[in-house]
Order: C-alpha cells, then structure tokens, then sequence
C-alpha cells in the first residue's frame, strides 16, 4: 500500500499538467508491476545505495552543496573546470577524439550518417572501447556524484554517455530535419543530470545551448508535448525569449542542468562546428523495471565497470 501511495502522490499533489512532469514515471508503472518479484534483490541492493549516498551528501563539499541548489531552484548551474577542482585532462582527452573530424563539412557528416535517424551530428565517443578514460574519472568525481546525490536523494547511474561533433552549417537545416536542435524536454522520465563540457569552448558561431529556467519553463505551455517545438511555436505558445539562457564559454566550461525540466535546444551552429561533451546522470531507481533485460542499461558492458564504482 505505501508503494502504491508513493507511486500515486504526485498526482494528488500536482495540477492539470502533472501527467506531463512525471510522463516518465507513468510510463514506467505497469513494467514496475510487472517485474517487482524479479526485481527484489535489486530493489533491495538499491536501497542500500541509497542509504550510502544519504550518508555521503552529509559530508558533501560546499560547492557541491551551491550546485545542486542551484539545480534545485533554477534547474542549472554553470562553472568551469578550473572552478570546480577538476582536471583539465578530459578536454585534452576529448580533443585527441575529435581532432580527427574536426574539418569536416555538413555534408560528410550527414553521408556518415546516412539511414541513422539524426544526421547533423557524430557521436565520438560510443566506439572507445576502454573504461578507465579521464572522462570516466570526471563522472566519478567527489563533487560530480555528490551534487547528483543531493539533487536525487539517492545514487546516480550513467545512462549515457556521447562526445557530440556538430559541424557548421546546422543552425540552416529546415525545422524538421534539426531535431534535438528545435526545443523540447527529455520526457523519459522526471528528474536527471546533464552535464555538459565544452574542450574547444564555443561562441555563438559555434552554437550556444540554449534553455530556459526552471521557473520559466511553464509545462502548462507546452502544447506539443511530449515532441518538439520551433522557435515559431515558442513565441506562439506565450514562451518568453527574453529569459533565454545561451551556455558559450572558453575551453573547459562546464554546464548542470536538468533536462528533464527546463525547455532546451541543442547547438545550432553556424559559421563554426562544436564539440560537447555530454554526460547524462539519472536517479538509479529510473532502472528498476529494466534490471531484467539482458541488454538494458544495467546491463550495457560499456557503463558496467563505472556504474559498478558509483553504485558501491
């Protein structure tokens, strides 16, 4: 019964748009049922992490503390690598990852991509095969998973990982071919960490993210929901420009945000391409219904080794 009142409260407790804030999590509810019996250890290792990661946002940093109420009440938090202790290593990681492709036109990247759904875009980071990487070690940062802890309450789980390379020219697709380029939310499900890493650092040539606030970002405007809106509708829908926030920087510009709840739009670049690095943390109980399957997310060798270290 408690679960069940769990499962239920946000709904006595929200408006007419609570179904679009926790669409991740009604649509997580039958395959909850579903699997609670095979479930149960896992429930019950989760649980334990959970407890873990209460004692360990007790001696969180200071500047962890800043960060995730930061998150809390604006759902983001910029800084740099520098300001928050990290190593300067990833970004000349990354660029050892995409100097290769950094010449290259719109074109060739589309031919690349051909057949492969989004076609402004190359993933630089989904073939590196090794797990110790210095972006790994950025996940697993004190400040990184202790920031995560205090914003969930609970552990934080990689679902994914992507070294993003836009080239130029992106910002000039017609609507329907940009994608995650025009603005929506990540509906899968209702709360998660991004963060962002900029090795080249990017101007507005290069394409700023742009996002709104958390308190802008009105889900009761959201009339396309849960799909895409353009800069057309998000005039049409009473969304207000003006509160717009564009993350550019200088190498090693770091960006928090919780995608799940701010209106955002990906690099439209111009004149110049991007790099981005993008690292997305969510609450690991999101995973439950999934521990199962052979090929979900608990399951992918790739994050297994990291997710091991963060959840232990």
């Amino acid at each position: 019964m408690n679960g069940l009142k769990q499962l239920l409260r946000p709904f006595a407790q929200g408006g007419r748009n609570v179904y679009q804030r926790y669409f991740g999590e009604v649509g997580y509810i039958s395959r909850r049922f579903h699997y609670a019996k095979t479930a149960s250890r896992e429930q019950a290792e989760i649980a334990l992490r959970q407890r873990a990661a209460a004692r360990n946002s007790g001696r969180a940093s200071p500047l962890a503390r800043t960060i995730a109420a930061g998150l809390e009440r604006d759902g983001y938090f910029q800084s740099d690598l520098s300001s928050l202790g990290l190593s300067s290593e990833v970004v000349d990681y990354c660029r050892k990852l995409a100097d290769p492709v950094i010449g290259m036109s719109l074109e060739q990247v589309q031919a690349k991509r051909a057949g492969r759904g989004k076609t402004y875009w190359l993933d630089l980071y989904q073939d590196v095969a090794e797990t110790r990487t210095p972006i790994a070690e950025l996940i697993a940062a004190r400040d990184v998973i202790d920031v995560c802890s205090l914003y969930f309450g609970q552990a934080p789980f990689v679902h994914e990982c992507s070294l993003y390379f836009t080239p130029p020219g992106a910002a000039f697709l017609p609507h329907e071919m940009q994608g995650s380029q025009n603005w929506h939310l990540d509906n899968d499900r209702p709360r998660r960490v991004k963060l962002f890493m900029l090795p080249y650092g990017a101007d507005e040539e290069a394409g700023a993210t742009m996002f709104l606030p958390k308190p802008d970002s009105d889900l009761g405007k959201y009339r396309s929901f849960p799909g895409y809106f353009d800069d057309k509708q998000f005039a049409q829908f009473g969304l207000d420009p003006a509160k717009i926030v564009r993350f550019t920087g200088a190498p090693g510009a770091v960006l928090f945000f919780d995608t799940s709840r701010l209106f955002h739009c990906g690099s439209r670049t111009r004149s110049k391409s991007r790099v981005v690095l993008n690292i997305d943390l969510s609450p690991v109980t999101s995973y439950l219904p999934y521990v199962q399957l052979a090929h979900g997310p608990l399951r992918r060798p790739r994050f297994a080794a990291l997710n091991g270290d963060l959840l232990n």
